[in-house]
This record gives structure tokens, sequence and C-alpha cells, in this order.
């Protein structure tokens, strides 16, 4: 093929991918649907928008429903987030980190707001659900874990974000803020926090892609979601800061032991209302 020859076929094929994005966002546009879509609403909530074509069953949490819960599916189901409410330049300007927060809990719709932020679900494109935050080859490998201590609706104990149903699977009840803390070289944010997010990894969900370079594409994405949480909570008035420190093994063997959570633990996130 001739140099002339190559450029051709190369604009003949940005030209029909360029054409095909265009039918999806025409077919949008002339169903009547937003391209840009809240979570799926909760059972009285109504009809959520996303469509979730993923396999669900590959969730690990997706048979853990063991524990009580308030609907048929054994899961708590989270109020729709409105994602175009606050000026992400200004959350940027006033985030600062935070270890003190007043003995007042987080309210339900707030800390939905956050793990949307984090992993929820975004734009329904060509092959499925995409995420908040980017993911290497959309191979997804974080799994939230949240510690409730004092959220209005909620008892407290460890659950599990499920993004495709834009709920919490409730995995152990109980305490667990001054165990993790313990774990976290007894940095007191962690136990007084009324909730810590915990980033955990399935390393193999991306490493069986990309390899070894996979472990960087991980640590990539645990980045991104916890800026975007720790930004939508500063949005709505609530302070965090992001930890590192911790006892790999201890903190593992907790969520291990305690709720069956085999990913390996990355970040720790408590949130609050600032002092």
């Amino acid at each position: 093929m001739t140099f002339r020859g190559w450029k051709f076929a190369v604009a003949k094929q940005a030209f029909l991918g360029v054409t095909l994005v265009a039918v999806v966002v025409l077919v949008g546009v002339l169903s009547g649907s937003n391209l840009i879509v809240s979570p799926v609403a909760g059972p009285n909530q109504g009809q959520g928008m996303i469509s979730t074509n993923g396999d669900r069953s590959a969730l690990p949490w997706s048979q853990s429903r063991a524990l009580a819960a308030e609907s048929n599916d054994g899961m708590f189901h989270l109020p729709a987030v409105d994602p175009g409410s606050q000026h992400l330049y200004e959350a940027i300007f006033q985030r600062r980190s935070q270890r003190q927060f007043r003995d007042e809990p987080v309210s339900l719709q707030d800390l939905a707001g956050v793990l949307w932020a984090g992993v929820g679900l975004t734009v329904d494109g060509v092959t499925g659900p995409t995420r908040a935050a980017p993911s290497a080859g959309a191979t997804n490998p974080l799994r939230l874990v949240v510690c409730v201590q004092d959220v209005v609706g909620l008892e407290p104990g460890l659950y599990g974000y499920e993004p495709f149903d834009h709920a919490l699977i409730p995995l152990a009840e109980g305490r667990f803020g001054a165990k993790l803390a313990a774990a976290a070289l007894r940095q007191t944010a962690v136990a007084d926090a009324p909730v810590t997010v915990i980033v955990t990894a399935d390393y193999g969900a991306t490493t069986g892609r990309y390899g070894e370079r996979g472990y960087r594409y991980v640590y990539f994405e645990a980045g991104h979601a916890v800026q975007n949480m720790v930004l939508a909570g500063e949005t709505l008035g609530l302070g965090s800061v992001i930890i590192g420190a911790f006892e790999d093994e201890k903190l593992a063997g907790i969520l291990r032991t305690a709720a069956g959570v085999a990913q390996a633990p990355l970040l720790l996130l408590p949130l609050g209302w600032s002092r």
C-alpha cells in the first residue's frame, strides 16, 4: 500500500468511527433520553435511566445479602444524585484535609452523592454504563466498603457499595471505627468520623488484561476515585482526609474476617462535618 493509500485508509476508519458516535448521540436525542444521567433510583424514587448491561454476577458483593435489609433484594437503595448542582472550581479551592469532625450524623443523601462520585454509573455508553472515575480498559477493579458509625437511616456496620443498583449491601453489623483506627496507626479521624469509606481493589481484574503494568493502573484509578469523593464531599460541606498509612495485613484481616471482603485495601477516607 502506498503512503497516500495508507492515509486514505486511516481517514476512512476515523470517519466511520465519528459517524458511529454521531449515530449513538442522535439516537439518544431522538429517544428523548439524556446522555448524562443520574444513578438508578431507589424503589421509592422512580425508575432509573441507566442500563445495567454489565455482568453483575462478577461483582463480589452481588451475592452477599445474608443480613436483613429494608428491601426485597437485600439492599439499602440510596437516593438519586443530582450531578449538576455544584461548582467544581470552588470545591477545589476550598478543599482542605480535615481530621476533626463534629458529633453530627451524615445524611443518606450526602453519603449517596459521595459514593456515586467515586465509582458510580454515569454515561450509558456504547458498551454499557461507564463510571464516575476513569478505569483502564473499563476493568473497574475498585470496590468501596463503607464503615457506618452515624448515618441517618442506617445501623452501624460495614456495607458494600453496589454501583449498578446505587445501593448498599450490609456486610457486618456493629461499630468498627475503633478497630479500623487501630489498624490505621491509631489515627483518631478514622475512629471519630461518622463515615469512613475504604477503597479496596481486585488487582486481578486489571492485571488479567495488562499484566504487571495493571498494578500501576489500579493505583491511578484509586487516586481518581478518592479525589472525586473528596470534592463531592466538599461541595456538600463534608470534610475528609485521605489516609494511606495503615498496617496492610491488619486492615485486610478486619475486612476479611468481619465482612468476607477479599479485596486489598488501598485507602481510607473518613468523612464528616468539619469542626
